[in-house]
């Protein structure tokens, strides 16, 4: 358990660098959240495929409806990643819950 938080808090911290290039601390907040969150569900999705592929290309997807115009070209896209990012919320409640005994007993 311990190495699923510390790869999801180096995850997060790597992408907490965008404050470098003037991002609001509020955003670079927010943006450590989603990304914890992210790297809890990447390792679950690693340990489940044991196979570092799936979470690459999750990743790289991910990157790519947010980076690009694709929501504004095609709204839809809004609606169906909806599905994943449930997924991904789901999935890292269940690590961390799941784990809760191992932060009770330090």
């Amino acid at each position: 358990m311990i190495y699923t938080l510390f790869s999801a808090i180096v995850f997060s911290l790597l992408h907490s660098v965008n404050i470098l290039g003037g991002l609001p601390i509020n955003q670079v907040l927010s943006q450590f959240i989603t990304t914890l969150s992210s790297g809890l569900y990447y390792v679950v999705v690693y340990m489940a495929a044991k196979n570092i592929a799936l979470p690459i290309i999750f990743h790289g997807l991910w990157d790519y409806i947010s980076l690009s115009e694709i929501t504004k070209t095609y709204p839809i896209v809004n609606w169906i990643i909806i599905f994943p990012v449930l997924a991904q919320l789901i999935a890292s409640l269940v690590v961390i819950f799941s784990h809760r005994k191992y932060f009770m007993d330090k």
